[in-house]
């Protein structure tokens, strides 16, 4: 692979975050619960729009008029933070549903005060237990 390939290479999976190409930073199934959950990865938030989002289990959904999951006729909250170098938090808002061929994914936004920074995690809770499938950082200028 010549230079300049290996080089663009790098700055597009630079700008997708996270700690694998595609931004995952959770690729296997991860219980939430009450007690929060820390996932250490590097994340640049090099976008306009900077999301959290943890893919549903099949039997759930997002209701964005509550802003919760819905899962057998459970509302279970959803709540993150990232995480800086200096150990400063970053709490995420605004649930939204997703919709990607691989499944519907419940979103946190973050604050525009996070953008062109870089975070060392993330930790996240639910009120409820519930088993997320894989859990992604996008960070894109497009919605």
């Amino acid at each position: 692979m010549n230079a300049q390939l290996q080089l663009a290479l790098m700055i597009a999976a630079a700008a997708i975050g996270g700690c694998s190409d595609d931004g995952r930073l959770v690729a296997t199934e991860t219980r939430l619960t009450p007690n929060a959950t820390q996932i250490e990865c590097e994340l640049d938030a090099v976008g306009y729009f900077n999301r959290l989002c943890f893919r549903l289990p099949a039997d759930a959904r997002v209701d964005v008029g509550t802003s919760r999951v819905i899962v057998d006729n459970q509302p279970i909250e959803l709540f993150a933070n990232l995480i800086s170098e200096q150990g400063d938090k970053v709490g995420l808002a605004g649930l939204s549903a997703l919709i990607r061929r691989e499944g519907e994914f419940a979103c946190l936004v973050a604050p525009e005060l996070v953008q062109g920074r870089e975070y060392v995690g993330i930790e996240a809770r639910a009120s409820h237990d519930i088993g997320m499938r894989e859990i992604r950082w996008f960070s894109t200028d497009k919605m």
